[in-house]
């Protein structure tokens, strides 16, 4: 394979596209390249985060950690909407 910088970056987003940038597991903001580019190269970006029922019914989630990802997601929104 070539070595990581003989590949060419994706071509940009054409003028006024509308995104969907799915949330899969990180939520951060700061150092996310795929959102940055997502925002930086079409007219809207649609954030989508899929809570999957397994993930809820599986019993691997607690109160806590459950409130945590809520509170999270609703931090990730606010970053978004500001």
């Amino acid at each position: 394979p070539p070595p990581p910088s003989a590949i060419p970056p994706p071509p940009p987003f054409p003028a006024m596209a509308n995104t969907i940038y799915w949330f899969r597991k990180a939520l951060r903001l700061h150092d996310n390249p795929a959102l940055v580019q997502a925002i930086g190269g079409s007219g809207s970006v649609n954030p989508v985060f899929v809570l999957d029922p397994w993930f809820v019914r599986s019993g691997r989630v607690g109160a806590n950690r459950m409130q945590f990802l809520l509170q999270s997601l609703e931090d990730v929104d606010e970053s978004l909407r500001g």
